[in-house]
């Protein structure tokens, strides 16, 4: 006979509280909800701080819903976008007359609000209703993650069917559990990392592998995968194969995301240690229980192995598993600390103190994420602006900042990481970044001056015989934004002094 994981009702630390049944007592049933609501509304007030990637999915999503198939801009069709079930739903809202830009905002602080009572139930059947309510209060206004809902980003609904994706196989829906890992994989395919680990435990909390599952994952996929081979000559997303070559080729820094984000704030230190005290405890109870605990410390890890680029977004989907397991070491910690009758109020007490800091924490993270939109705006906004007003049809403006700047220019984007232009990728793949302006010969190029690449392509010969510098744009204090345009193909507009901006 088998153990059941979710039914483990042993161990001094939990009593009588474990349980895989939702929380019965009125005001611990009622809390996460009211949590959820608070987080939702709080990812509310980010709603006007989209991120530049997010830009490129709603492009994706215009323009399929006005029939022009699933592509970023006119000719061969690519997938630049990671995240195509969100894209579809987006397209979908867009069909119907609802700008992307409105209802990916409002889909994600959605999302992050039903992950707050879903992180309870998660939490009741994994160590007991108290650790349950107590991981829900610690990500209801975690910053991070609200800031990361209210962005337009996909991560927020990718959190959401992650826990549903640990819920439904704690539960032992195997059908279920598949079909959500599909959709899952849909929205993110970097989270394949988590559903080999989910489908680990399986094996080992009951003997056998779940086929059901990935059998029911897979037809989910197939439709998609049977559109990307025929449309795109791929089953996984272009940017997937751009992105890796061209932070991978050398000349970026790695990214170091789990060491920065395990020890990069004194907080999470805390945290980290909670999180083993978390799973030392827990683990007598299942045997494969510490794979579930290891997925956010796996997830950073392959970040650091692919070496790519680590944006926010990126980091948000291990929270809610992070949280579970630091939130089962708090009261591992207090029950044994405590005395029994003041127990209840020192759990209260912790939840209550990390909902105030994260609360505290919320207006600055604003004011932070308020500055950047409008640095970007003002920045990305007059390149965009300026291109829009000199290029000619035909004209190929190559940007790696592909959202704003891409879109709003209105001309033929060479997107120089290669999410979009597939051509690039080879020339990144092999480090000949100049290559790809020397080869490809652009009309005009935007470069930002950041990173290590800028000022070997600005400052090589190749690139300079071919280019002249027309107009610089501030963007925060040590940064800007050149344009170039191309000498054989410039005007006598194109020798006025680039200070002017004419």
């Amino acid at each position: 006979m088998h153990r059941k994981f979710a039914t483990v009702e042993q161990g001094p630390a939990f009593d009588q509280d474990r349980t895989m049944r939702p929380p019965r007592v009125p005001l611990e049933r009622a809390l996460p909800l009211t949590l959820g609501l608070a987080g939702g509304f709080a990812a509310l007030a980010f709603a006007g701080f989209p991120r530049d990637d997010a830009l490129i999915t709603y492009q994706y999503a215009l323009r399929l819903a006005g029939g022009l198939g699933f592509s970023y801009q006119d000719g061969p069709s690519v997938c630049g976008t990671s995240t195509p079930l969100w894209t579809l739903i987006l397209a979908a809202g867009a069909r119907i007359g609802v700008d992307p830009a409105l209802f990916a905002p409002i889909l994600g602080a959605g999302c992050h609000a039903a992950t707050i009572p879903l992180t309870a139930r998660v939490g009741a059947i994994l160590a007991g209703r108290r650790v349950g309510w107590i991981a829900a209060a610690m990500l209801a206004l975690f910053p991070p993650s609200v800031a990361i809902a209210g962005s337009g980003m996909e991560a927020p609904a990718a959190t959401l069917l992650l826990l549903a994706c640990l819920d439904a196989a704690l539960g032992g829906r195997r059908l279920r559990a598949g079909v959500l890992t599909g959709l899952l994989l849909l929205l993110r395919i970097d989270l394949a990392l988590f559903a080999a680990l989910l489908f680990l435990w399986f094996r080992f909390e009951h003997g056998r592998f779940p086929w059901r599952s990935v059998a029911a994952a897979l037809v989910v996929m197939a439709p998609w995968g049977i559109y990307a081979q025929h449309s795109f000559g791929a089953l996984l997303p272009h940017s997937i194969e751009a992105k890796l070559a061209f932070y991978g080729g050398g000349d970026w820094p790695r990214a170091g995301a789990t060491l920065d984000w395990f020890a990069g704030d004194p907080i999470r230190v805390v945290l980290s240690l909670l999180a083993i005290v978390g799973i030392w405890s827990t683990a007598p109870f299942s045997r494969g229980r510490w794979l579930i605990a290891l997925w956010p410390l796996v997830h950073f890890a392959s970040l650091d192995l692919a070496g790519t680029h680590v944006h926010e977004w990126y980091r948000t989907p291990p929270y809610p598993v992070f949280f579970l397991f630091s939130a089962a070491g708090a009261v591992v910690l207090i029950e044994r600390i405590a005395h029994r009758r003041w127990a209840s109020a020192a759990r209260i007490a912790f939840a209550g103190a990390f909902l105030v800091v994260s609360a505290l924490r919320l207006p600055p993270t604003w004011s932070l994420w308020r500055e950047a939109t409008e640095q970007w705006l003002g920045g990305h906004g007059a390149v965009a602006h300026w291109l829009a007003e000199r290029t000619r049809p035909g004209d190929r403006v190559a940007c790696g900042d592909i959202g704003l700047i891409g879109i709003g220019c209105g001309a033929t984007i060479l997107d120089t990481v290669g999410l979009v232009s597939p051509e690039v990728v080879p020339f990144n793949r092999e480090g000949d970044y100049v290559g790809v302006y020397t080869q490809l010969r652009p009309e005009w190029v935007v470069i930002g001056t950041y990173g290590p690449l800028y000022s070997r392509i600005i400052g090589s010969k190749g690139f300079r015989s071919l280019y002249v510098e027309r107009v610089r744009f501030p963007y925060g204090e040590e940064i800007e934004y050149i344009v170039f345009q191309r000498s054989e193909v410039g005007s006598d507009q194109s020798r006025k002094s680039a200070t002017t901006g004419a």
